[in-house]
């Protein structure tokens, strides 16, 4: 059983990290200082938290590890970038299997990666799109024909 949390108490930065006001073993980042002070030496690679809370400097809940470590780890908490490939349903409940879900490759301003759709919602919202495009039509027709 892990010990409760030590937040940070200073300032953060947007992610949620503790920031040092000057650098500790060669970081400003507190949760690294934290972790190379009860190591007694520098780290050599990177900080990773057991308890996944940003803020937390308790030298029990930091483990060193290395950046594939930390990829790995942001990977399965569902916090990397196309993370969400484990996601079994779609918002609306539909399952994300077989059919049901299209891979298509989506151009990004750095590089193209791949995302997924659900089918069902899709078809959903063309079906809701042609009566909409349906009823302008017939509202145009009128207009035409009113004058």
């Amino acid at each position: 059983m892990l010990t409760p949390c030590i937040p940070f108490i200073g300032a953060t930065n947007k992610t949620g990290y503790g920031i040092l006001p000057k650098k500790v073993n060669g970081s400003r980042l507190a949760h690294r200082a934290a972790l190379a002070e009860s190591l007694g030496r520098p780290l050599e690679a990177n900080a990773l938290h057991h308890c996944d809370n940003p803020p937390c400097v308790n030298p029990e809940h930091l483990y060193e590890g290395t950046h594939a470590d930390n990829i790995e780890d942001k990977v399965r908490r569902n916090r990397a970038r196309g993370g969400k490939f484990d996601i079994t349903h779609c918002k609306h409940g539909h399952a994300l299997t077989g059919d049901n879900v299209q891979t298509y490759e989506r151009p990004s301003t750095r590089s193209t990666f791949t995302a997924r759709r659900c089918m069902t919602c899709r078809r959903a919202n063309n079906i809701k799109l042609a009566a909409k495009r349906k009823a302008q039509r017939a509202e145009r027709a009128a207009i035409r024909k009113a004058s």
